[in-house]
C-alpha cells in the first residue's frame, strides 16, 4: 500500500524535512495532484503517469496571506497595465504575443520557464534547450519561480543574481548601433556605484525593491517589488536606508527622477526632430519610430 513519496523522492523529502512545509503525503498532494488512477499508477509507470503540479501563487496564499496580497497587484482595481508592471500579471493577457515568440521570452515570462532557467544561476545563461519541450501552465511569475517549495528557500542564494537571470539585456549593449535595449536593470546596477564600492555599502535589487517593515499587526514584506522611497525611509524598515539618509530619501529620489525625466524628454524631442529631418530629405516616413 502506497503511503508516502519518500522512498523514491529522497532528495525532495530531505529538504522538506528541514523546512516548515509538510513532508508527508498530505503535504505533497497540496502541490502535486494525483493522476486519475491515483498514485499507484505513478508507481507502476513513473514517467507515463505523472502527477500534475500546481505552480499557482494562490496555493501559497492559502498560508502566506500577507505576502500573496502584496504580490497579487493584478487583481487590484487600481492596477493599470499601461503604466504599471507586476510579477502577478498573466502574460497571456498583458503580452499575448509572447505565447508565440521564441523561448528566450518563455524562460522569463512564465513560472514553468523560470524554474528551468534558474537551474543554471549565472546571468546570460538562458536554459533555452529544456524550455523547448515544456507546456506552460503558469504564465505569471509566481512564488515558486523564485522560491523552491521543497527547501523553502530562494532558488539562487544571491538574490541579485536571481533577479539578474531575467532582468538583463542578454548581453546587448547601447553602442549606438543597437535599435533596442530591453531589461537593462542588471547592467545598470552591476556597473553602478551600488556595486563598485562608491556607495558606503553594496546594495542589491531587494534592498531597494523590497521594503520590509515589521509590525505588531500586518507587516510589510515588499513582495510587490515596487520601489517605495517612503517605506524605505520608515524608521522601522529593516532595509537600513534610514540609518544614513534619515528622512531625506524621498526628496532625493524625486530630484534625481526629475533630472532623468527632463533628459528623457529632451532625447524624445531630438529623436522626433531627427525623424522629421530624415523624412524631409528622403521623402519617406521609413525612419519613423
Amino acid at each position: 500500500m502506497f503511503s508516502d513519496c519518500n522512498d523514491c523522492h529522497q532528495e525532495s523529502s530531505y529538504y522538506l524535512g528541514a523546512s516548515p512545509h509538510d513532508s508527508t503525503l498530505e503535504g505533497c498532494v497540496m502541490c502535486h495532484t494525483p493522476p486519475v488512477d491515483g498514485f499507484g499508477s505513478h508507481l507502476l509507470d513513473p514517467s507515463g503517469s505523472m502527477p500534475d503540479i500546481n505552480l499557482s501563487s494562490a496555493l501559497c496564499g492559502d498560508c502566506h496571506v500577507v505576502v500573496f496580497d502584496e504580490w497579487d497587484e493584478f487583481e487590484d482595481p487600481d492596477f493599470d497595465m499601461e503604466s504599471m508592471v507586476s510579477h502577478s500579471e498573466p502574460t497571456e493577457i498583458a503580452e499575448p504575443d509572447v505565447l508565440h515568440s521564441d523561448v528566450s521570452c518563455v524562460v522569463c515570462k512564465s513560472t514553468d520557464g523560470a524554474i528551468l532557467n534558474l537551474e543554471e544561476p549565472e546571468t546570460y545563461m538562458l536554459n533555452e534547450e529544456d524550455v523547448h519541450d515544456i507546456e506552460v501552465t503558469e504564465w505569471a511569475i509566481a512564488c515558486v519561480a523564485c522560491h523552491d517549495p521543497h527547501e523553502a528557500a530562494l532558488r539562487v542564494e544571491d538574490s541579485s543574481l536571481l533577479c539578474s537571470n531575467c532582468h538583463n539585456t542578454e548581453g546587448i549593449v547601447a553602442d549606438g548601433n543597437t535599435s533596442a535595449v530591453r531589461h537593462a536593470q542588471w547592467e545598470m546596477i552591476s556597473t553602478s556605484g551600488y556595486f563598485d564600492g562608491t556607495h558606503p555599502i553594496v546594495i542589491g535589487c531587494v534592498d531597494c525593491h523590497m521594503a520590509i517593515i515589521p509590525s505588531d499587526g500586518e507587516m510589510t514584506t515588499g513582495h510587490d517589488f515596487d520601489f517605495n522611497a517612503v517605506a524605505l525611509s520608515d524608521t522601522d524598515s529593516v532595509n537600513g536606508c534610514y540609518s544614513c539618509h534619515l528622512g531625506s530619501l524621498p526628496s532625493s529620489v524625486e530630484l534625481k527622477q526629475e533630472k532623468v525625466s527632463i533628459r528623457l524628454s529632451e532625447l524624445n524631442s531630438l529623436k522626433e526632430e531627427a525623424n522629421a529631418a530624415l523624412e524631409t530629405i528622403n521623402g519617406t516616413d521609413e525612419y519613423g519610430i
